[in-house]
C-alpha cells in the first residue's frame, strides 16, 4: 500500500506543478531548476510512470480478489456441512409462543430463544 500511494503521488505531483506553472509563470520558478528542463524531465518520466504504477495498482486489486475469492471458497466448503446440518435442524424446529421456547418435532429438547444458535449446531 505504501509504495502505490507513493507513486500513485506522481499524478498529483504533475497536475499541481502544471497549474502552478502555467498559471503563475516565472514567479513559481524562483529558487527551481529551470522550469523547461524541469518540466520535460517530469512529463517525460512523470506520465509513463504513473501509467506503470496504475496498471501495477490495477494488476495488484486483481491478484488480491482472486486470492480472496479462493479463502472464501475454501471457508465455504469447511463450514457446508455444518450449516446442512444445522438447516436440517432448523426445519425440524417449532416456537411455542405459550412458554417462549423451541423444541424439536423429533426428539423431546426443548431450549430458550436465546439458546437457537447452540440447538442448531448442536448434535441432537
Amino acid at each position: 500500500v505504501g509504495l502505490s500511494l507513493f507513486f500513485g503521488f506522481w499524478p498529483i505531483a504533475l497536475i499541481t506543478m502544471n497549474y502552478l506553472y502555467f498559471n503563475y509563470g516565472q514567479e513559481f520558478a524562483e529558487g527551481l531548476y529551470p522550469l523547461d528542463a524541469y518540466f520535460e524531465t517530469l512529463l517525460s518520466l512523470g506520465i509513463p510512470a504513473s501509467i506503470v504504477v496504475l496498471v501495477l495498482v490495477i494488476l495488484t486489486m486483481i491478484i488480491i480478489h482472486f486470492i480472496s475469492k479462493k479463502k472464501t471458497e475454501k471457508k465455504f466448503e469447511s463450514e457446508k456441512p455444518s450449516w446442512d446440518r444445522a438447516m436440517t435442524h432448523w426445519n425440524l424446529t417449532y416456537y411455542c409462543h405459550r412458554d417462549g421456547v423451541v423444541f424439536a418435532s423429533e426428539t423431546d429438547k426443548v431450549f430458550a430463544v436465546q439458546d437457537i444458535y447452540t440447538f442448531l449446531y448442536s448434535d441432537w
